[in-house]
């Protein structure tokens, strides 16, 4: 209520809003700690409760899918639904209309809209970074934000099948090994190896 005192307020429920007011609620407990989230629940746990569905490009609706009530889970929940999670023009309901970039108006923020689809920098990026923020500094960091309750499962799913493999980072990883590319301090062309396609 707007009546009730806080001693620190983190705007926005994103994947990083919700860690800093996670953290901080645990480490200061003698502090009231108010997260605020413009957008929806999104997955079951965070209160939403959408069923499961599909998009529908045609029909520009989502379908529900048949028997899925009462499971315990939302759309934003199923894995195989990352590529119709994303929308971006300003009809999503996820989406800023006043914000010039696509932003996730959605508790979870992006990571709930992108199946989390994450990667781990090269420790090379970090090299002309200031002191206390290099890659050896944000390791502890790093290890925290990979353990539970921000990372639940390699294969999240029920069936214990992993449904993102073909894309992300492992997709455009595949594509540039088959064009002679390696994988060192920087992605260099292997000499002689890359041609342009058709040549």
């Amino acid at each position: 209520p707007p009546s009730e005192a806080y001693d620190i307020i983190v705007i926005g429920g994103g994947m990083v809003g919700s860690v800093v007011a996670a953290e901080m609620a645990e480490r200061l407990p003698e502090k009231r700690v108010l997260l605020v989230e413009a957008g929806k629940a999104s997955q079951a746990v965070l209160g939403g409760t959408e069923a499961p569905a599909s998009w529908d490009r045609e029909a520009k609706k989502w379908t529900p899918w048949p028997g899925m009530s009462g499971l315990g889970l939302t759309k934003y929940d199923v894995p195989g639904n990352y590529e119709a999670m994303q929308c971006w023009h300003r009809d999503c309901p996820e989406s800023w209309s006043e914000v010039p970039e696509f932003q996730c108006k959605v508790l979870g923020g992006c990571g709930v809209m992108n199946g989390a689809l994450m990667q781990v920098p090269r420790p090379e990026m970090f090299e002309s970074w200031p002191a206390g923020w290099r890659f050896g500094d944000m390791a502890p960091h790093l290890e925290a934000a990979q353990a539970p309750p921000f990372v639940t499962s390699p294969t999240p799913s029920k069936d214990k099948v992993h449904y993102l493999n073909d894309t992300g980072a492992d997709f455009v990883k595949v594509a540039l090994t088959r064009a002679a590319f390696r994988e060192g301090r920087t992605l260099q062309p292997e000499a002689g190896g890359f041609r342009e396609p058709g040549g």
